[in-house]
């Protein structure tokens, strides 16, 4: 009889426990689904910026006015900007501190990237200001689209994935790739 009562209770257990499992797995699914809705969404708040690295540091800098002129060199001429500022504290007056703009205009931000190539050579630099997520998904993906390109010229990176010959790779999906990627340490599979 108390082997019986055991039994039943060792079941309930059981049961219960097979529950509240399920009911994690559920609960992780929509924590991921959700965690992706907000870093979807920072993305999208970003779109309007920009950020411009290696502009020299100065005291009391006017940054529109700075920026402005670069635009202008680059033959862009003058673009509204809701702000523009360095990003963080000064740590050293070794490195100046990037630029982050964010433009009024969507289209004014695209032109500007448009012409990015003319500042080759000048040590300022371009680029979308993307979530650290999708920054760092990035990062791992451009030695992929680096050896991508030379087969595929449209090869991209669009967001946090690589688009190539109309395939969308992602970090998880690059190893699929039909390319040898031995040359840069990714296996492939």
């Amino acid at each position: 009889e108390v082997i019986d009562e055991l039994k039943c209770k060792l079941q309930t257990s059981d049961d219960q426990t097979s529950k509240l499992s399920s009911k994690l797995k559920t609960l992780e699914i929509e924590n991921k689904k959700l965690h992706e809705r907000v870093v979807q969404q920072e993305a999208y708040s970003r779109r309007e910026n920009m950020i411009i690295d290696g502009m020299t540091e100065t005291e009391n800098e006017n940054c529109e006015a700075r920026v402005q002129e670069m635009f202008g060199r680059m033959g862009v001429g003058s673009c509204i900007l809701q702000r523009c500022h360095r990003i963080g504290r000064r740590p050293d007056k070794t490195r100046p501190r990037a630029i982050i703009v964010r433009f009024s205009n969507f289209g004014d931000k695209v032109k500007v990237m448009s012409q990015g190539a003319k500042l080759k050579g000048t040590g300022l630099y371009i680029k979308d200001d993307f979530p650290a997520e999708w920054a760092a998904k990035r990062a791992s993906l451009r030695p992929v689209l680096k050896v991508a390109k030379e087969h595929d010229e449209s090869a991209a990176l669009i967001q946090d994935k690589l688009r190539f010959k109309g395939t969308l790779y992602t970090t998880q999906t690059v190893q699929n790739i039909p390319l040898s990627l031995d040359t840069i340490g990714m296996k492939q599979s």
